[in-house]
C-alpha cells in the first residue's frame, strides 16, 4: 500500500509546482519579522509555499497507522494543530486589518475546522488527496496537521503561507449560520422596524454588533437580511 501511495505523481493546482518539487528548491528557515505572510482578505491566491513543502515530506510520516503510518501520527497531529493555530493567530495579528477576539475567533473557528480543511484537500494535499476519500473529515484534517508538524520547525513561513489561505478562504465563503455563530460569540442582530420596498416586495434592513463592531444587511425576508448582516460583521 505504502508503495503505491509513494509512487502518485506530483502535481498541484499550480502548472510549475511540479518542477519545483523535482528540483527540490529548499525553503530556508526565515526570522520571526520575515515568516507572516500577508493577509490580504480578498480570493485568495494558491498556497505556493505550503504546496512546494508538503511535497518534500514523507508521505509516510503523516498518514495513519492503518494506511502505513506511524504510531505516533496522531502526538504530531496534535502538535501541528497547536502550530496551526500559532500561524493562524499571527497572520491575523500582522494583516492590519481591525479585529476583535470574537471576529478573530469565529474567523480561524470556521478556517481550522475539521470539514473545511477536508473540503479542500486537494488543495492542501495534492499528492495524495485522491487517495483519501474513504476517510472521515476528522482523518483528513489529521493528515494536514500531521504534515503541518512535519514542516513547521524547518520552515515556518510555509506554515503561515497555509494558515494565509486557509483564513482568506474562511472569508470569501458565506457561513450558513452566521447568525448562530454570531450569537455563540456575544453578539446580537436586529431587523430595523421601517421597511423598504412595497407591500410585495418588501425589503428588510437588519444590524449585526459584535463587541462595539456593526453591519447592516438587507434582503426579501428578515431571515435573509438577518443572515447577511452576520456574516459581514
Amino acid at each position: 500500500m505504502m508503495r503505491k501511495l509513494n509512487a502518485l505523481p506530483v502535481h498541484s493546482v499550480l502548472g510549475s509546482h511540479t518542477l519545483r518539487c523535482l528540483r527540490g528548491i529548499a525553503l530556508q528557515p526565515q526570522n520571526e519579522q520575515n515568516t507572516v505572510v500577508p493577509f490580504r482578505g480578498m480570493a485568495p491566491q494558491p498556497p505556493i509555499l505550503w504546496n512546494d513543502a508538503i511535497c518534500r515530506v514523507a508521505k509516510r510520516q503523516i498518514l495513519p497507522l492503518e494506511l502505513g503510518g506511524p504510531k505516533d501520527q496522531t502526538y504530531n497531529a496534535w502538535r501541528g494543530d497547536k502550530f496551526l493555530s500559532t500561524a493562524a493567530a499571527k497572520v491575523i495579528h500582522y494583516s492590519g486589518r481591525r479585529h476583535t477576539k470574537g471576529t478573530a475567533t469565529k474567523l480561524t473557528d470556521t478556517a481550522l475546522s475539521n470539514s473545511f480543511m477536508a473540503k479542500h484537500k486537494d488543495v492542501l494535499l495534492p499528492e495524495i488527496s485522491n487517495t483519501l476519500g474513504h476517510l472521515s473529515e476528522h482523518g483528513i484534517s489529521t493528515i494536514l496537521e500531521a504534515a503541518v508538524a512535519e514542516i513547521y520547525e524547518a520552515n515556518e513561513r510555509a506554515v503561515h503561507d497555509l494558515a494565509r489561505w486557509l483564513l482568506e478562504k474562511a472569508e470569501t465563503m458565506p457561513d450558513p449560520n452566521a447568525k448562530g455563530q454570531l450569537l455563540h460569540h456575544g453578539g446580537s442582530v436586529y431587523v430595523k422596524a421601517n421597511r423598504e420596498g412595497s407591500a410585495h416586495s418588501p425589503v428588510y434592513t437588519a444590524v449585526a454588533e459584535l463587541h462595539g463592531m456593526l453591519a447592516e444587511g438587507q434582503g426579501c425576508t428578515k431571515k435573509k437580511a438577518e443572515q447577511l448582516a452576520s456574516e459581514r460583521v
